[in-house]
């Protein structure tokens, strides 16, 4: 994986290396390795920028959130993990009861500005928080948790019967970034620490009273160029066959880290929605 100088929009002096991807192959879950300590990544985390967490315009992530979330009909309770400055449940119907977890204070009070009901400021609180909710949310947060099936845990109990879990984030299965391994661009990021996938997702859902009902896969950004799009794409292509030339080669021979990540938000399909549903008796775990 390539080394990284930024976190959060945050300076890293001296840059970190980037260390390797690894996989369960019980799970198929993606770990990064090394990692820091949890108190380095939150202190970096609540050291960042307030601008970084006021979003523009929805993404298709979100957007693909909100179509499931209507797709339900009645409006019910909703619950949005890491909600940033509440712009996706603000894009609901007024009629959803809207609450939130955010940790930044400046995201917080945006969204509160906005109607939303911030009923906990760390994940680990959710536990206490009265009622369940219809849908819970959590879009670009799992891949930031060292334990992600903790994570899914946690919320599982914390749905109604029936109640729908939404998790978006880069999928680990999707063809480019097999070919490329850990230089795929999602894994440049630092505060990335675990990436999953639709497989990930079947493996560990029936034990916590679970289904995967559905996992559409997705660019992460809108192409607003197709010209240039295509010409990135076909950059894309040469760099991934001179990838796997040089894996072909003697140990001796090959890079032994990329120095560069490959490819580039939107560029491709390289995201997921794991659409998950509770099911029966949805079981507690260690708080991530």
């Amino acid at each position: 994986m390539p080394d990284a100088d930024v976190f959060a929009a945050q300076r890293l002096d001296p840059p970190w290396p980037g260390g390797r991807l690894w996989r369960c192959r019980d799970c198929h879950l993606g770990l990064r390795h090394p990692v820091r300590d949890e108190a380095t990544y939150e202190q970096l985390y609540a050291q960042a920028p307030d601008w970084i967490w006021v979003q523009r315009a929805l993404r298709p992530d979100q957007r693909l959130v909100l179509e499931r979330i209507a797709a339900r009909g009645d409006a019910g309770r909703v619950l949005d993990v890491g909600c940033y400055d509440g712009a996706l449940l603000a894009a609901l119907s007024p009629d959803w009861t809207r609450h939130g977890v955010e940790a930044s204070t400046a995201a917080a009070a945006r969204a509160q500005a906005l109607g939303i009901d911030i009923v906990a400021s760390r994940i680990r609180d959710l536990p206490a928080v009265p009622g369940l909710y219809d849908v819970i949310c959590a879009v670009d947060v799992i891949e930031h948790l060292l334990d992600p099936r903790a994570l899914v845990a946690l919320l599982a109990p914390k749905l109604a019967p029936g109640g729908s879990l939404l998790v978006s984030t880069g999928d680990l299965e999707s063809p480019a970034w097999r070919h490329a391994g850990g230089a795929w661009w999602y894994g440049s990021f630092p505060e990335h620490v675990s990436f999953v996938s639709s497989r990930w997702a079947r493996a560990v859902a029936p034990a916590l009273g679970l289904e995967l009902v559905e996992a559409p896969t997705f660019a992460y950004d809108t192409p607003h160029d197709e010209a240039l799009l295509a010409h990135r794409r076909r950059r894309l292509r040469r760099k991934l066959l001179q990838r796997r030339v040089r894996s072909a080669l003697p140990a001796l021979l090959r890079t032994r880290r990329p120095t560069r990540a490959l490819g580039e938000p939107g560029l491709v399909v390289d995201h997921v929605l794991l659409h998950l549903r509770r099911t029966g008796d949805a079981r507690t775990a260690t708080t991530p």
